[in-house]
């Protein structure tokens, strides 16, 4: 004789029934300025009043103080953000290399220790596109990308051989 098992629904219960929320208020139209008035008023008390130049705005003159404040703020930390890593970095290689005495080459340390390096590159790359985002953002309102940044691309195999 075959027993029948009543068939399971996954994904419902009985005991938890979905709520529909009310539509959601879209923000004041007034929210954007006052984004753009407090990153005025930022602008202002940190860089001071615009100069006036002939032909260019108020706005652009901020937004080029803005760009070459975020890129001096991302610059000097990215100078302070490598020693300290690589440092670091090296010293937990050599206690790795010291604490297996002979089991570690010379080529195994060096490859190591460039790997961490490149690590810590692009982890200082990040963190200097961070800040250049964020005090731009606090001047002008607007987050934009840094202009100076070099973007490389990995070399083919078929130039490697060359």
């Amino acid at each position: 004789m075959v027993k029948r098992f009543p068939m399971r629904i996954t994904g419902y219960s009985k005991r938890y029934k979905f709520t529909k929320l009310p539509a959601q208020k879209a923000p004041p139209a007034s929210a954007a300025e006052s984004v753009q008035r407090l990153a005025d008023e930022r602008a202002r008390a940190v860089l001071g009043e615009a100069p006036r130049f002939m032909g260019m705005s108020d706005r652009s003159i901020t937004e080029l103080a803005a760009r070459d404040l975020g890129f001096k703020t991302s610059t000097k930390k990215w100078n302070k953000f490598i020693p300290k890593i690589t440092k670091r970095q090296r010293s937990t290689i050599a206690s790795y290399a010291k604490s297996h005495k002979g089991k570690v080459s010379l080529g195994g340390i060096k490859k190591a220790k460039e790997q961490a390096f490149i690590k810590t590159l692009k982890a200082a790359d990040r963190k200097q596109g961070r800040i250049f985002r964020q005090t731009h953002e606090r001047f002008t309102g607007r987050s934009v990308a840094n202009p100076f940044k070099n973007y490389t691309a990995k070399t083919p195999d078929k130039l490697k051989k060359w």
